[in-house]
């Protein structure tokens, strides 16, 4: 097998994992470090605002939180469960909810402590997750369990996830709701899972989440009925239109569906996988980030219509994974790596031009806001220093002994622990460390969309 991503994919969420493998296992041959870190570099395709402060949640590397003006610090991903690639939600109430691949882990104190849901959600893999935009104390979250249930559902908290109860459930994979700004229109797609050609589901509700109405998706792409269908936003103006992705292996589309989903417009398809939807009131814009795909090449990291226009690319940006509008501030995800040099970049001209907010090695060191027997301050503390590591940050030298004391050299890393760091002026190094970086986020993208397990915590 190459080392390209299978354009093919199932919808069982165990096999979905499984096809993860080639495509990383291909791009870990070209970063051995990394190999032996966390099995994938750091790669965030969500930014939440938490007050000042912008919190990143990141594959295979937990969380970074920090502002424009003071230190970034992490939340280790050992203390909150085992899906690596785990989509977040915040709570207005600020209660922490995260997919796993059996129900949800939640945290009630601010991310120190991670408690494991109960009841039917515990029993099946979670694809989603969203915070309600009124409710402070309500989260909605999906599953795309296999055959071992009867049934997937759409399901929701209504006291900061300590109960989950089905509001829809079917014999579908569900995934990925959005709900408009006043929490009464929900959105949900679900992809059959009967034999055969999968058929796609719009589930609509215009009462909170009391009564579904189903709207059939029929949607081809050269003469192929596409499955991988996710919607990624409810229109801020019009709760009766949703802005959808269609994933298509290499080539993916986006769509505006009006009348509540029933007229679907295709607004442009491009090479490169779409990374979410922002809307911009001040400049009358929709900006959805985009990263390329299979070797393309893209002239800019937006896409951007004003005013209802054809969509065109944007931004100094060369590849974008999400965009956090908040008023006249425009934040992105982007990578690490040359070009762009940024994980996390900001512009204030309407995404025109992005400058540095943060890279993952200006991370200081754990959170110091968790007490030391919690699971958080016990645990990331302890493998801070092989995180640092890896991601290129130097922690100074080692405290000198006391006169006369024996130095004991610490002993050799080994098994995933092991780091042999990637040269800073190695253009090839660099090259293929950025390549890996977007594999590992398309292979994400594609789990979560596609039945798998997705991200501002609603994260």
């Amino acid at each position: 097998m190459g080392c390209l991503p299978a354009a093919g994919r199932s919808i069982r969420s165990a096999t979905i994992r499984r096809m993860r493998a080639p495509a990383l296992a291909c791009a870990l041959a070209l970063v051995p470090s990394l190999a032996r870190a966390h099995g994938a570099p750091p790669v965030s395709e969500q930014i939440v605002l938490r007050g000042a402060e912008l919190l990143v949640p990141t594959h295979y590397w937990g969380v970074f939180f920090g502002t424009e003006t003071t230190p970034w610090r992490w939340i280790c991903e050992e203390a909150i469960n085992k899906d690596q690639s785990r989509a977040w939600a915040l709570t207005l109430d600020g209660t922490y909810h995260v997919t796993d691949y059996a129900g949800l882990t939640s945290s009630r104190d601010g991310g120190c402590t991670w408690i494991e849901s109960t009841g039917d959600i515990a029993s099946r893999s979670t694809s989603a997750v969203v915070a309600d935009p009124v409710d402070g104390k309500r989260a909605w979250a999906t599953t795309n369990e296999g055959a071992s249930a009867p049934w997937n559902a759409l399901f929701t908290t209504p006291d900061d996830g300590l109960t989950w109860t089905p509001v829809l459930m079917g014999d579908e994979f569900f995934r990925s709701p959005v709900l408009s700004s006043d929490g009464k229109t929900i959105y949900v797609a679900g992809t059959s899972r009967a034999a055969g050609a999968p058929s796609v589901t719009l589930h609509v509700s215009k009462d909170g989440g009391a009564t579904f109405a189903s709207v059939p998706i029929a949607f081809s792409l050269n003469g192929a009925a596409q499955s991988d269908l996710e919607p990624l936003a409810v229109d801020p103006s019009d709760p009766g239109t949703v802005w959808l992705a269609v994933r298509a292996g290499a080539m993916q589309v986006l769509l505006q569906a009006t009348n509540h989903g029933a007229a679907p417009t295709e607004r442009f398809r491009l090479q490169a996988t779409i990374g979410g939807i922002g809307f911009d009131p001040l400049n009358h814009a929709v900006l959805v980030p985009v990263a390329p795909l299979g070797g393309a090449t893209l002239a800019g990291g937006f896409m951007r219509s004003v005013a209802g226009a054809p969509f065109a690319p944007f931004s100094n940006l060369h590849a974008a994974q999400c965009v956090l509008i908040n008023g006249a501030t425009i934040y992105a995800c982007s990578s690490e790596f040359p070009p762009d040099s940024m994980a996390i970049g900001r512009s204030d001209d309407g995404g025109a031009h992005f400058t540095k907010v943060f890279r993952y090695d200006e991370t200081v060191g754990p959170t110091t806001s968790c007490p030391p027997d919690s699971p958080v301050g016990a645990t990331c503390p302890l493998i801070w220093e092989q995180y640092a590591s890896q991601l290129g940050i130097n922690l100074g030298p080692p405290a000198m002994p006391d006169a006369g004391s024996a130095i004991t050299p610490p002993p050799p890393h080994s098994g995933c622990n092991a780091v042999n760091r990637v040269s800073e002026d190695s253009p090839s190094s660099l090259m293929a460390f950025a390549a890996f970086v977007l594999i590992a986020s398309i292979a994400r993208k594609r789990s979560h969309s596609a039945g798998g397990s997705t991200t501002s915590p609603s994260e």
